[in-house]
């Protein structure tokens, strides 16, 4: 079901990245990894990126066409798949 609002869902979007970029601050592809809480936080922001994304719908496409929202719900299809 798309946003009635579709101001909320690229907010919640651009929260999501914020807190991401503050928890990967000064970290290295090896140090990440290495921390499980970080690594669990970022995937937690990921998700809700994704989820916002698809909620959008078509909406987001006629706001922001320079963005690739395919790639973007596809996150989510990518963390639910069995590895």
């Amino acid at each position: 079901m798309p946003f009635r609002d579709p101001a909320l869902a690229l907010n919640d979007i651009l929260e999501g990245i914020g807190k991401i970029e503050q928890f990967v601050q000064g970290y290295g592809l090896n140090d990440f990894a290495a921390d499980e809480k970080t690594v669990a936080a970022v995937e937690r922001k990921l998700q809700l990126i994704t989820e916002a994304a698809v909620r959008l719908g078509d909406q987001a496409e006629v706001l922001c066409p320079e963005i690739a929202w395919r790639d973007i719900r596809g996150i989510g299809e990518l963390a639910a798949s069995p590895v």
